[in-house]
């Protein structure tokens, strides 16, 4: 029993001996001790919460691993801190990495550039190259040596031959004519032998105004012989596209035989956009394209004619073009794809220009990166420009750039996420750092906000189909739009949002039904109206789904001037009521932000 005392003492002296020695290590007395510093020392800086993003949708931020909500992908550590570059648009990396991720720039320079202008149009006869040859006295036609549209004749070639009275009875005029000039050769008197010259010049006359060439009058006065039939010759050499008489018709005076046109050169008619009427000017190259009738083959010619009125109902003005066309290829008729280069007018040096490739456009705004100058590793800002007029491969720079600079034209997009893996903020979204759910209402959960943002490209993709008279991609763009729709069921809203979002789904899913179910492409316009204003009202409750802006477009002539809405995800007017027949008619009416706001 006296054991346990001795146990218990042994206990209290180890406890004491403890205590002693962790004062001692507080105190510094031991340098082995695992808090000693040196006095003065900083403290350890405290380890940064790391954040959790998607490679893919860079907007998608996480305080924790796990999945993307999009696609699902794993979710990545968001590298923050210092990135070279010291700007916060500015990315930093080594030679070999911007070779791996394949960027590549331009230089900023100043050139002569012509911006190009493509149409539509239709191949047409050249109006001043077209002859209707009429019946010049009445009569019976004999024979048709050209019996039936599209032979190809020369001028003098005989078309048919048509027996006339009055042909005849001018004929014996010419030959009694003939025959008293020369008795008249005998005379002395010097009257009557200009009397009988004049009877024959006037007899000759009357052949000519009855349609006979000077060639066919010698024949008759040679020959001595009235000619039954008179020859019907080509006065062209071309193609017979009229053939208005058949054998055995009684022709009267003035009445047309035929209609022959000459192919050797055509006109192209195009119907051009106020727009485009800054741009269009007499005499400009032109190219044309007939894809379907003549896959690879290019035609050049010009600018001959442009109308000067604008044809009100579809809001255009008629182009014309003039082609050579010795081989016959282009054909009246035939549709072809046009383009019109117009030289941008330059005032002393020539406008400073960048590759198209390099500009990103984000509604109103034009953004670029620039690769600033050094030997060193390269170094790339985000710079936004202003931008003029795009002219063919190149977009007119009016501010932010200049001579001599290098932009990216390859990789910008991917600069551009790797800013934003490095917790940078992005150029095509300037106020995502502070709406973390990029660009959504407040309150709506990012996983929701990104749903809305893909019906909205596929909306968008709708629209565009519509606007190319593409029924077929139209087509599938809805049953894109509804595979969306039915899997947004809601459930990541709060409960008190979800009732609003439910009739605003059934709305949508009823007027998506209507639309697959429409034959073509009117009675899908007619739908597609009510389904713009169903997702107008989408945007509004429940913000651009990451979109920097949405536009929304009023046309006032859609159904019979009734108007309609739509949307867009820029400002660059694409009917989809009309299509191609009135392409630019429409007006921005409410412009959505980022923000959720809208802007008048």
């Amino acid at each position: 029993m006296k054991k346990y005392p001795i146990v218990i003492l042994l206990v209290l002296a180890a406890g004491a001996g403890g205590f002693f020695l962790g004062r001692r290590a507080g105190t510094g007395a031991s340098p082995a001790g695992p808090a000693s510093r040196p006095a003065g020392a900083p403290a350890a800086p405290k380890k940064k919460a790391v954040k959790w993003t998607c490679s893919m949708h860079p907007w998608i931020i996480r305080d924790k691993p796990g999945k993307c909500p999009i696609c699902s992908m794993d979710l990545v550590p968001m590298e923050e801190g210092p990135s070279g570059g010291g700007g916060p648009r500015e990315l930093a990396m080594s030679a070999e990495a911007a070779e791996i991720a394949g960027i590549a720039t331009a230089p900023v320079e100043r050139r002569a550039v012509a911006k190009e202008i493509r149409f539509y149009g239709k191949i047409d006869y050249d109006e001043t190259r077209v002859k209707t040859l009429p019946a010049w006295i009445p009569g019976r036609i004999d024979r048709l040596f050209v019996d039936y549209t599209g032979m190809r004749v020369k001028k003098g070639d005989r078309l048919g031959l048509l027996y006339s009275p009055d042909l005849l009875e001018a004929q014996e005029e010419l030959l009694q004519a003939a025959r008293q000039v020369e008795e008249g050769k005998r005379e002395k008197n010097e009257f009557l032998k200009k009397s009988s010259l004049d009877a024959l010049e006037s007899a000759r006359e009357k052949l000519r105004l009855l349609g006979l060439e000077r060639s066919q009058i010698e024949k008759i006065e040679t020959s001595g012989r009235v000619k039954t039939r008179l020859e019907i010759l080509a006065p062209m050499g071309g193609v017979v596209i009229r053939k208005m008489v058949k054998e055995g018709d009684y022709v009267k005076t003035g009445e047309p035989l035929f209609t022959i046109a000459d192919l050797s050169r055509v006109w192209v008619n195009l119907h051009a956009y106020e727009n485009d009427f800054p741009w269009i000017r007499l005499g400009l190259d032109a190219l044309v394209r007939a894809e379907e009738a003549l896959p690879g083959k290019e035609f050049r010619g010009k600018v001959l004619f442009v109308d000067p009125f604008l044809d009100e109902a579809t809001r255009t003005a008629r182009v014309r073009l003039e082609f050579p066309n010795p081989q016959g290829f282009l054909k009246p008729g035939m549709y072809v794809r046009a383009r019109v280069f117009s030289p941008l007018p330059a005032e002393g040096e020539p406008p400073l220009v960048v590759p198209a490739t390099a500009v990103l456009l984000t509604g109103r705004r034009a953004l670029v990166y620039v690769k600033k100058p050094g030997e060193g590793d390269p170094v790339f800002e985000g710079r936004e420009i202003r931008v003029g007029p795009r002219a063919g491969d190149y977009y007119v720079v009016l501010s932010g750039l200049s001579e001599g600079e290098r932009v990216v034209v390859e990789g910008e997009f991917w600069i551009d996420s790797a800013l934003q893996l490095k917790a940078k903020p992005s150029m095509m979204s300037p106020r995502r750092k502070k709406e973390a759910a990029g660009g959504r209402k407040k309150g709506v959960p990012p996983e929701f906000s990104a749903r809305v943002g893909d019906l909205l490209e596929r909306y968008f993709s709708l629209e565009d189909a519509l606007a190319a008279d593409d029924f077929s991609t139209a087509k599938k763009a809805l049953e894109r739009m509804k595979k969306i729709l039915s899997s947004m069921k809601g459930k990541a809203l709060q409960f008190k949002d979800r009732p609003l979002w439910t009739r605003e789904r059934k709305l949508l899913l009823e007027a998506l039904e209507k639309a697959s179910s429409a034959p073509g492409l009117k009675g899908l316009r007619a739908v597609f109206a009510p389904l713009s204003d169903l997702v107008s009202q989408v945007v509004r409750n429940w913000g651009t789904g990451g979109k920097a802006k949405v536009y929304r477009i009023f046309c006032p002539m859609a159904f019979g001037g009734k108007g309609a809405f739509w949307l867009q995800p820029d400002d660059q007017v694409r009917n989809p009521y009309f299509g191609p027949k009135m392409l630019k008619c429409g007006e921005v009416k409410e412009t959505f932000s980022s923000k959720g706001g809208e802007e008048r």
